[in-house]
């Protein structure tokens, strides 16, 4: 059981974090992220951005491009108003946004591209099913595997999911019913992978898909036909 203190002391940190961000809304610039709240004690550069749903300043995007955690996710303040999460080329090699979904963070766009990552784990972005609209995976190793099918069932809670970018991952072959669930998704990428065939089985679940991009793959012409 936590301890009250422990627990006062973290709605504290909270509090003095809001009251800085409230300060600040009228700076937009990035910083490091110390300098924007004590309680973002992270290597990274934070920046004030507007809430989605309002337009209004107040909300936080992280960058910790390059950035090596301990961990296998930053520590971060339990219910903190970061809207956005970037940490590419950092040789991350596992998902770390289980971790954010139990610490209550809004985001809606994460960025983990080029990195090392070879597998979604179960449950990986159920903490952030209502909140996530942009997911950004490309140039990692997701396709790199015995099972020649790429295949998920983790993007399936995802009903918000407006961008998914899979680019880069040596993907050779994907699963039908991969984006069920995904009914507002708007754009997928899947440039330079291995596919040799227009995955068009795999795009059940976007109820209005306006871009699928298949760039630098092996299709033939003669493969390609209208979705």
């Amino acid at each position: 059981m936590q301890h009250p203190h422990s627990h006062m002391r973290r709605i504290r940190h909270l509090n003095i974090f809001l009251l800085l961000l409230l300060y600040l809304s009228q700076i937009k610039a990035w910083r490091p992220c110390p300098e924007l709240s004590p309680a973002l004690r992270l290597p990274c550069r934070c920046n004030v951005v507007p809430f989605a749903s309002t337009g209004q300043l107040g909300a936080v995007a992280m960058d910790c491009d390059r950035v090596v955690f301990h961990g296998e996710a930053p520590q971060l303040p339990y219910g903190a108003p970061i809207v956005s999460y970037s940490q590419r080329h950092s040789g991350q090699q596992v998902l770390p946004s289980q971790s954010f979904g139990t610490l209550k963070l809004p985001i809606e766009e994460l960025d983990l591209s080029n990195n090392l990552i070879r597998r979604i784990p179960e449950k990986s972005f159920l903490g952030l099913k209502e909140s996530l609209t942009e997911l950004r995976l490309a140039n990692n190793l997701l396709g790199d595997s015995l099972n020649p099918i790429f295949s998920t069932a983790e993007f399936h809670p995802l009903k918000n999911l407006k961008t998914l970018d899979l680019s880069g991952n040596k993907i050779k072959s994907i699963e039908e019913g991969l984006l069920k669930g995904c009914a507002d998704l708007k754009d997928f990428y899947v440039d330079r992978n291995c596919l040799s065939a227009v995955p068009s089985n795999s795009l059940n679940g976007p109820n209005a898909l306006r871009l699928l991009s298949l760039r630098h793959n092996h299709i033939s012409k003669s493969k390609i036909k209208v979705i």
